[in-house]
């Protein structure tokens, strides 16, 4: 939906699935919103019956649409004949807040916003995803020292040792692949 929405130039407004009618009919008529994509229920809170009556007398709103319906979600209309010309300073998305001390208050995200906080988490995963096997690697040696009572030293000496044989089937296995031999013969049959 965020994916769809940036492309056509669509600016998407999020809704806390746990609003109630007076809260989700203020931010569908502060944004100007003019279509609605819900779903019946979430967590037990009556999603479709509370958006009835939050967008019932709204005159701006085009469209209610339940993401369950595919037939509705999918439905084609008249398509141009071009994406617009979407720029990184325009608006994306509008986020509410929770609206703890009163309404919500909305957030306005640009398409540059979004793909900053995209390009930043990805890479906070590929640290995260780089460090995981000398993580497992320093744990697993705690682990090995504290039950056989050894020196650091001992426990990577150890480790060095049964590493040199992994190294070794390792490069036997990737000899045999190369030749186009696998794990259990060779690739012929395939």
């Amino acid at each position: 939906m965020e994916y769809a929405c940036g492309l056509a130039g669509l600016v998407l407004v999020t809704a806390n699935p746990s609003f109630q009618v007076s809260e989700l009919k203020y931010v569908v008529e502060q944004s100007g919103a003019v279509g609605l994509f819900m779903v019946d229920g979430f967590r037990g809170n009556p999603m479709a019956e509370i958006a009835q009556e939050a967008t019932s007398g709204n005159t701006h709103l085009r469209e209610v649409v339940k993401l369950e319906d595919e037939h509705a979600l999918y439905v084609f209309g008249e398509r141009p004949a071009n994406l617009p010309d979407v720029q990184p300073d325009d608006a994306a998305q509008i986020q509410y807040t929770s609206g703890t001390t009163g309404f919500p208050s909305g957030a306005v995200l640009s398409h540059k916003n979004l793909v900053n906080n995209a390009r930043t988490k990805a890479e906070a995963l590929a640290h995260s995803i780089a460090r995981f096997p000398q993580s497992c690697m320093r744990a697993d040696r705690r682990s090995v020292r504290a039950q056989h009572g050894l020196s650091m030293r001992e426990a990577l000496r150890q480790e060095w040792l049964g590493s040199k044989g992994e190294v070794t089937i390792g490069i036997e296995g990737a000899a045999r692949f190369a030749s186009g031999k696998g794990r259990g013969g060779d690739f012929s049959d395939v």
